[in-house]
């Protein structure tokens, strides 16, 4: 068993007890090491040697950084600078609030379901550019300057003593908290300083009177005493991140209220710039533009002020006779040209216009084209759908003028078909 004597630095831990099988091993490795020298020549050796060193360390559930630094200085030096940072944090608050607010790094990728229409869940990649906050994004580049979820171009300071600057590119810029210094000079005075490093930090703190003009917030045994419990700085608002800053010492202790702009994480906020499919705590807002559960539309002309279809028992009629995915969408659509085409009590009618339909987004072509194919004038039609078109009454002569009437079959599986393209292009081409 391998016996640790505890110290104050990792780098002098004293070895005690019985060696583990491991450093046996690495022991049988030198030997092998020192053979291959004689016999093999010192580059084999010299590797060898290597695999020994990084066997012993692998061995030690701690490690002696002494060492390490003597072997690969790059690598310690990398968890050197690991192990200030954490002493040395950006800046000193006591966070109030859950971890669980901690959210989706740059590098991952979201789990929740995609981003169709009817599941209302998050896209499963993000697109940069496409107006919405969503997945790892935390702006987006094409929403205006000033509006909810827009990516900050500078940084201003939440408050005083606490400034902040911009951090990442694109939709992954953001404004993040700056730690201060002890400076003295600067108005600040940080909590983990002093009047001996920091002028800017009272003289008069423990006289029992709070010098606001000093910069105090707070005094002992006064009507405003200093807080020491970060609790006391929930505003129970699920958007803020709440923190203590300053400290007792320099009774300058105060509340932070850091409003959450992250989309996506689930930890109880809604941002400005998010809706119910990008954030898993937003409920259904009709009038976000965004269709979400429980609404048939959000916007347009055919959407009312309660995200509802105004024609929804026509929508309803289509969607019945609807056979898959391109039709369904047209229903909701395109309702006016679908029916119009299809859903009329002419039931020879509905089949010649729809025949035409199918043609065209089969052969993807649209109107005069189906007909007439690559015929040079179309002087002898030769398009894809000329047997359909021609079935609807479709003529040479006359197909020009009917690819505009509406109150032709041809012009009414022209329209539909136009809008198909125009609005249900992924599902039906």
């Amino acid at each position: 068993m391998l016996v640790l004597r505890a110290s104050k630095s990792v780098s002098q831990t004293t070895w005690l007890g019985r060696v583990p099988r491991a450093m046996r091993d690495a022991s049988v490795a030198a030997r092998g090491a020192r053979l291959s020298r004689a016999t093999h020549g010192p580059l084999r050796a010299c590797r060898l040697a290597c695999q020994v060193m990084m066997l012993l360390l692998a061995s030690c559930s701690v490690y002696d950084s002494d060492l390490l630094q003597s072997i690969n200085p790059l690598q310690a030096g990398a968890r050197a600078g690991a192990d200030a940072t954490r002493e040395n944090p950006v800046i000193a608050t006591s966070d109030v609030k859950s971890d669980a607010s901690a959210g989706i790094g740059p590098d991952e990728t979201p789990t929740r379901g995609s981003n169709d229409a009817d599941d209302g869940g998050m896209s499963s990649l993000a697109k940069c550019g496409d107006g919405q906050v969503n997945g790892v994004e935390k702006c987006d580049t094409a929403i205006k300057p000033g509006e909810p979820g827009a990516c900050p171009s500078e940084c201003p300071d939440l408050e005083r003593c606490v400034p902040r600057v911009l951090n990442g590119t694109g939709c992954q810029t953001e404004c993040v908290l700056r730690g201060l210094t002890c400076e003295s000079g600067d108005g600040c005075c940080p909590g983990n300083c002093t009047r001996d490093n920091d002028l800017d930090c009272s003289s008069r703190c423990g006289d029992g009177i709070v010098q606001t003009t000093s910069g105090e917030t707070c005094e002992a045994e006064t009507d405003t005493p200093c807080m020491t419990i970060a609790a006391a700085c929930n505003d129970e608002d699920a958007c803020t991140n709440d923190s203590l800053t300053g400290s007792p010492s320099n009774c300058n202790v105060a509340c932070l209220h850091e409003r959450i702009e992250l989309v996506g994480p689930d930890d109880g906020c809604c941002p400005g710039a998010a809706n119910e499919r990008s954030d898993p705590n937003c409920a259904p807002k009709c009038g976000n533009s965004v269709k979400e559960s429980g609404e048939d539309c959000d916007g347009g002309g055919d959407c009312d002020p309660e995200c509802k279809f105004i024609n929804a028992e026509e929508r309803a009629r289509c969607a019945e006779q609807a056979g898959n995915d391109c039709e369904r969408c047209a229903c909701e659509q395109c309702t006016a040209t679908e029916l119009a085409c299809r859903g009329t009590s002419n039931q020879l009618n509905n089949r010649l216009c729809g025949d035409i339909i199918s043609c065209s987004q089969q052969n993807n072509c649209i109107g005069t084209p189906c007909y007439c194919g690559d015929a040079l004038g179309c002087t002898i039609p030769a398009g894809a759908c000329r047997l359909q078109i021609e079935a609807a009454g479709g003529t040479l002569l006359q197909l020009a003028t009917q690819v505009g009437d509406p109150s032709t079959l041809v012009g009414k599986s022209y329209a539909a078909d136009q809008c198909r393209v125009a609005m249900c292009a992924e599902a039906c081409r």
